[in-house]
């Protein structure tokens, strides 16, 4: 059977398969999650003097379908991967910038008092694909292991 490559970018591993030192017979591959990560300003209006732009920077989990703050634009790197390891996205970029910017809205009004609603601009953009290592041991199960923080999760 011949494996479908294709390229993909992906957020460079700070924890690899080596650091890991999973054995061969406990490594059963990679998954890739797909990430659509924002750098949004929002011009905040207000009654009295001018206004005041505030920036975050978010990842949207395309498949979930989360947002969560991010600390950076993540640089990226491009990966011959097989096509049947890459995790569906379940919304659409359209949708993507729309929790992307709700998620925003939430951490403005905790911190700001706002009165009108801002206007947003996107100051960069990045889609790029976060790594899974999937892994088992005998008498535990199968994991997954972020490759970005080194957490595990059990999978049922």
């Amino acid at each position: 059977m011949e494996e479908n490559l294709i390229s993909i970018q992906v957020i460079p591993p700070q924890v690899t398969r080596e650091t890991l030192a999973l054995k061969d017979e406990d490594y059963l591959g990679a998954l890739f999650y797909p990430y659509l990560v924002f750098h949004l300003e929002a011009k905040l209006k207000r009654l009295l003097g001018s206004s005041k732009i505030v920036d975050d920077i978010l990842a949207v989990d395309l498949s979930r379908g989360v947002a969560a703050r991010a600390d950076s634009i993540p640089e990226t790197e491009q990966w011959d991967v097989s096509s049947q390891a890459l995790v569906p996205r379940s919304i659409t970029d359209a949708e993507a910038y729309r929790v992307a910017k709700k998620r925003f809205l939430q951490y403005i009004m905790r911190k700001h008092l706002i009165l009108l609603a801002p206007d947003y601009d996107t100051v960069t953009e990045v889609f790029a694909h976060k790594v899974f290592w999937l892994g088992s041991k005998q008498g535990s199960g199968k994991y997954l292991i972020d490759s970005l923080s080194g957490k595990h999760e059990e999978l049922g």
